[in-house]
């Protein structure tokens, strides 16, 4: 990431960042080498996904008042959720649940969503947050099941499914991707580039297929996605500090 940040800023060098690299890593390391907000120029949001919070087909709670009643009815990190490692966006979005519902659950991280979902299937596991591109498809063959999405909506590919945030007021948490230039790239450098970016989004195939995917197309202007780093990195640092997740 810092040398795409030191590159020529000329339009030529473009990066893309997400949640991790852009919103959550900056609080979790303590001597990250660049400056998530100084040292690029947003160019436009690329897409969005929900996570989802999916459990083992045997674990009795069906919805999200059950786990929320399960977890409060047991003794503090009697249960455990595991993810695709510490700092990922899953991982925040574990730690944002329990501190919105006042519960607590272990955290159990592994190397990549891969070796979650094995996890699940093969019973080591009961409950992960994964991305939902992930976990969907084996929902959608019965081996897994999906409590709820991470979005504040239902996702458009599974509309059955709940939102956690018709339990949870207020929960959210998307994974995102990005595209950043350096940050002294001239103004109309990043406008073309986000123009050209948006216009590839806008393609009805490449539309499609993100959706069928759980995944939204974005494309929004610079100075849109500038805000929405500002936001977020505020956000996920929150709740790191509240959390005390951190990464030496």
């Amino acid at each position: 990431m810092r040398p795409r940040a030191r590159a020529p800023a000329d339009g030529n060098t473009v990066c893309l960042g997400t949640i991790s690299s852009h919103a959550i890593n900056p609080s979790i390391y303590p001597r990250i080498p660049y400056d998530n907000l100084r040292d690029f120029a947003p160019v436009t949001q690329l897409a969005t996904q929900p996570n989802a919070l999916a459990v083992a087909t045997n674990f009795p709670a069906k919805n999200i008042p059950e786990l929320i009643a399960l977890l409060r009815s047991r003794p503090a990190r009697d249960l455990a959720y595991g993810t695709s490692g510490v700092g990922t966006s899953v991982h925040l979005a574990g730690a944002l649940f329990g501190q919105l519902t006042g519960t607590e659950m272990e955290h159990v991280p592994y190397r990549g969503s891969g070796q979650v979902t094995t996890a699940l299937l093969s019973g080591e596991l009961s409950i992960a947050f994964d991305n939902f591109s992930s976990v969907w498809p084996l929902a959608r063959e019965g081996k897994i099941r999906i409590l709820g999405v991470t979005s504040q909506g239902r996702a458009e590919a599974a509309p059955d499914i709940p939102a956690i945030a018709e339990t949870v007021p207020g929960f959210e948490s998307l994974s995102w991707h990005g595209l950043f230039a350096p940050a002294r790239t001239p103004a109309p450098v990043v406008q073309r580039l986000q123009r050209e970016a948006a216009a590839a989004l806008a393609a009805p195939a490449v539309a499609q297929r993100f959706r069928e995917l759980g995944i939204t197309p974005v494309g929004s202007t610079p100075e849109e996605f500038r805000a929405f780093v500002e936001a977020e990195t505020k956000r996920w640092g929150d709740v790191a500090k509240r959390a005390n997740i951190s990464i030496d």
